[in-house]
């Protein structure tokens, strides 16, 4: 008789149902397939990506579009390497990802005769990548593993948790198992390190805020903090869009500029919220924010606190509860706001206009800009048009720009749309990226297709590998390997399913985004360097 009890890979799947799980994303393979039984039945989604990288990348997508968890599910062996570079990246930007994957039996490991799929040592591979990598052999220990992740991602840092399975184990039996809700809570600065922060804020004479990727959720704190001591607000690509464009104390990303490092570096108090003051996000400038006043900083992280500049005062805990604590200590000393703050600001922005390493591209920049839709998501990619458009376009709202710019691999951007459109629906999701780039991942144009999604790619086509070519250029190096391009792209695009559209000049750039705002299939606007004259 058939034992009809859930079998182990089914209680994963409830699990992280339980956990709120709505949707994943990966490729079903023949080390995976007992988990496949258990997501229908639980009501989970699942996305069908064309790479386990893509499958990642998307998930990424998903979690920086929603600030929930991205779950995927990979096969071992393949699955995982092929994903790596996708978590990596994840790592990187602190992103909480939660990735299942499969192993080689215990006892075939044991072996080591070259078994299907079998790597070295898989966790060790993945323990380098995340914040962890958990073997679990014994299904009793779930709910444990689970419940750890979890409290990782709702009350430390986020980055991605690798836990694996061996195969066999899938299959089983499983115990009685439930989830647990994470249990703990976000650390809080001392009162008094509160107070003293907000002496030094109240009695600055140019204050000036940076916010990172780790303030993105806490930008009606930020305002209110900004606006209650007249501090202009900058912000890191992972920030864009907190602190919308528009305020009047905003400079936006423009961290490039060296007006803009320039003016942070000058401050006599300088608050630095949830950043780990990245040189990534000034890798163009000839010069590097390296803060001459007092800087304060607010950080989850014990570990950034000190890191690269030493603090003058350290406050670790959560951005949002830290700054409306920290704004209430300047309530009560009575605080005002500095009479020059937003003029500061608005002389930054003037000076930005933009740094000079932009000029070339700025009109093609400004022309997509001033059509982009309200409500868009935009990833972008390593391509000279989104180096640009990621800081000059404009951010009104949080969570709706990927630019996973610090691991700085090729191809990310068009499978993080797709997971942004999956968790953002509704919203038209734009993926900037270069003709080198997109042949990185060009599969997921498929994916996009088959699942119906109102992907729109800016594909910026300049034949290659240009960057490459203009730095070969500046070092006396003939051109090797950056002639990368493609014949066809809209032929390309047919094939997927995809609409095309080629514009002539600015003027059809800017209409043809307009028929875009809201497509019924994806669409590709290709975008070349004759639009410039």
């Amino acid at each position: 008789m058939k034992d009809e009890r859930e079998t182990v890979g089914e209680a994963l799947i409830r699990l992280l149902a339980e956990a709120r799980t709505e949707v994943c994303f990966g490729i079903p393979g023949v080390h995976t397939l007992e988990l496949f039984r258990g997501l229908r039945p639980r009501g989970v989604r699942h996305v069908l990506n064309r790479s386990e990288q893509g499958a990642v990348f998307a998930a990424d997508g998903y979690a920086r579009t929603t600030g929930r968890v991205g779950v995927a599910l990979l096969i071992s062996g393949p699955g995982v390497t092929n994903a790596a570079t996708a978590i990596a990246q994840a790592y990187h930007d602190s992103i909480p990802l939660l990735i299942i994957s499969t192993v080689v039996p215990d006892a075939e490991l044991a072996r080591r005769w070259g078994s299907l799929h079998e790597l070295p040592d898989q966790r060790a591979t993945m323990a380098s990548l995340t914040a962890f990598s958990e073997h679990v052999d014994d299904a009793e220990r779930l709910p444990d593993v689970l419940a750890r992740a979890y409290r990782r991602f709702s009350f430390e840092r986020p980055r991605p948790v690798h836990i694996e399975l061996p195969v066999d184990l899938l299959s089983r039996p499983a115990p009685p198992l439930s989830f647990r809700p994470p249990e703990g809570e976000r650390p809080r600065p001392d009162e008094a390190v509160v107070e003293e922060a907000a002496a030094r804020l109240a009695s600055a004479a140019r204050p000036k805020i940076l916010i990172g990727g780790g303030a993105i959720d806490a930008g009606p704190q930020v305002r209110r903090l900004a606006e209650r001591i007249g501090a202009p607000v900058a912000a890191s690509l992972n920030a864009k869009g907190a602190v919308p464009d528009e305020h009047p104390l905003s400079l936006g990303t423009t961290l490039p500029a060296t007006a803009a490092i320039e003016a942070l570096a000058e401050a006599d108090v300088l608050l630095a919220v949830g950043t780990e003051f990245s040189p990534v996000d000034s890798y163009y400038s000839e010069v590097k924010l390296e803060p001459r006043g007092e800087l304060i900083r607010i950080d989850l992280d014990a570990s950034q606190l000190e890191l690269p500049f030493p603090a003058s005062i350290a406050m670790r805990g959560d951005a949002s509860t830290t700054l409306e604590r920290l704004d209430q200590a300047l309530g009560r000393l009575a605080a005002t706001p500095r009479a020059d703050g937003v003029a500061a600001a608005t002389a930054i922005r003037e000076a930005v206009r933009w740094w000079p390493r932009a000029q070339p591209l700025m009109p093609l920049v400004d022309a997509i800009g001033s059509a982009l839709p309200e409500d868009a998501v935009v990833a972008c990619d390593s391509t000279q048009l989104a180096y640009i458009g990621q800081n000059a376009w404009p951010g009104r709202h949080p969570r709706s720009w990927m630019v996973p710019a610090g691991l700085g691999t090729l191809g990310p951007a068009l499978p993080l749309a797709i997971g942004g459109a999956v968790g953002r629906p509704g919203a038209t999701a734009f993926c900037v990226i270069g003709d080198g780039g997109l042949l990185f991942s060009i599969g997921e144009m498929a994916a996009a297709a088959s699942l119906g999604l109102p992907v729109v790619m800016l594909l910026w086509n300049n034949d290659g590998y240009e960057e490459m070519r203009d730095e070969m250029d500046a070092l006396g190096i003939p051109h090797v390997g950056t002639d990368a391009g493609a014949k066809d792209y809209g032929a390309l695009a047919a094939g997927f399913g995809w609409s095309s559209f080629r514009p002539r000049s600015l003027e059809e750039v800017v209409s043809t985004l307009g028929r875009c705002a809201a497509p019924s299939r994806p669409a590709l606007i290709e975008l070349t360097p004759e639009l410039l004259g």
